[in-house]
Order: C-alpha cells, then sequence, then structure tokens
C-alpha cells in the first residue's frame, strides 16, 4: 500500500501496476477462502474502495490521504476475516474502528476515552452472541478524516478496544517468542518468562522492552475499575 502510494505520485505507470498486482492478489485470496457467491460480494466491495483510494491519490496527498490509503488494509482484513468465521459456521460480523475510535492526528495520537466509549457501546449492542472482527491501527478524528495511531498503534488499538469493551483479558500475538528475564543477545541463559505481572511489564515497556510499548500498555492497567490482563 506504502509503495502504491508512494509511486502515485512519482511514477503513474509503475503505480498502476502495483494497483494491478494488488487487486490480483486480494481477489485471489478471497476467491481462495470463500465460496463463489460470497466471494462476488467482497470483491465487489474491495474493488470499489480499491477505486476510491485511486481517485484520491489522483488529487494529491496529504496526512488524511495518507492515513486512508494505509489503514485500508485493515479494513480488507477485518472484511474477510468475518466471512471466513461466518462461513465455518461461527457467527461473526466486523466492525470498522473508525465508527467509534476517536483520536486526533498526532505524533503518537492518544484514543479519546470519553467520546469511544458510548459510540463502541451503540455498536455492540447491535452484534448479540457474535464474535467481533475489529480493525486496528486505525481511528477518526472530530473532522471525519482518518487518524493512524502511529508506532505499535495495532496493539495499542487492541488494549485500548479491550478497555472500552469491558473485558478481563487482552491477548496480543507476537512475532517473537515472548518476553526474556533478559535480552538473550547479551545474557547467554536468559529464559522465556511464563507470567509478568501487568505492573512489571510496564516497567520493562517504560525500559523500551522491545516486546513491549508503554502506550499498549496504559488502557489495561485499569478497566472501568476492575483490573485487566495483557498477555
Amino acid at each position: 500500500m506504502i509503495n502504491w502510494l508512494k509511486l502515485s505520485q512519482t511514477d503513474r505507470l509503475s503505480a498502476h501496476q502495483v494497483q494491478q498486482t494488488l487487486r490480483r492478489y486480494q481477489c485471489d485470496l478471497i476467491s481462495g477462502l470463500l465460496p463463489a457467491e460470497e466471494a462476488d460480494s467482497l470483491i465487489s466491495a474491495f474493488v470499489s474502495d480499491l477505486e476510491r483510494l485511486a481517485a484520491l491519490l489522483d488529487s494529491g496527498i496529504n496526512d488524511a490521504v495518507y492515513a486512508e490509503v494505509v489503514g485500508h488494509g485493515e479494513v480488507w482484513s477485518a472484511r474477510l476475516m468475518s466471512a471466513v468465521l461466518n462461513q465455518q459456521g461461527l457467527p461473526a460480523a466486523w466492525l470498522d474502528a473508525r465508527e467509534f475510535l476517536r483520536a486526533e492526528r498526532a505524533a503518537q495520537p492518544q484514543v479519546d476515552e470519553g467520546l469511544s466509549y458510548p459510540l463502541l457501546q451503540q455498536l455492540l449492542v447491535q452484534h448479540p452472541g457474535k464474535r467481533l472482527v475489529v480493525t486496528g491501527f486505525i481511528s477518526r478524528n472530530n473532522a471525519g478524516e482518518t487518524v493512524l495511531l502511529g508506532r505499535n498503534g495495532s496493539d495499542y488499538s487492541a488494549t485500548q478496544i479491550g478497555a472500552l469493551a469491558g473485558v478481563s483479558r487482552v491477548t496480543i500475538w507476537s512475532d517473537v517468542a515472548g518476553v526474556y528475564s533478559a535480552d538473550p543477545r547479551k545474557v547467554k541463559d536468559a529464559c522465556l518468562l511464563p507470567l509478568l505481572r501487568l505492573d512489571e511489564a510496564s516497567e520493562l515497556a517504560r525500559l523500551a522492552a522491545p516486546v513491549l510499548h508503554a502506550r499498549t500498555l496504559q488502557p489495561v492497567f485499569w478497566q472501568r475499575n476492575r483490573p485487566a490482563t495483557a498477555l
């Protein structure tokens, strides 16, 4: 997405080729995971999104356009995951976090919990008994523009949404093995920690442990006067 966005301003032909590659990849992915009728519906929505984003890029790039384009991978992933779950007999729905997460543009945007909480509650009551697949990393400001949540934005949105929804546990899936007792690159006998208290995790995050980020842990310290656990 970022490559397409950058090329759209410097090399229109290459940008078009990247766009077509993206289109083929996503359409093949959808077709490979869903029956034809359901796949056609999702492909139609995807192509519509892609054409709208291409029109936005033709008008030039600013912060709002950049966020709108880059954040759309989350929309496509959530929409597809929801459809796959339903196909497997697991009732699900997808939510665009921009419908309820409110944050203003900044280097490290902070979600406005006071504005976001009632908006999320309104959406939750519309989907009783369903697994909800929610986009990460994106929010919306008061001007109606897409705002990216910055570094570690996906993890931050997970804990923030978990806290707003009143869950008792937030699980963060990472591409690393876990949290070690020390830096394994420097300490030979460092071992994986099976359990980490939230205050310990927060201290590690404050000290810039690469697995954790301090902002990610903030929402789960106290969730409406009840402790939450982040794994």
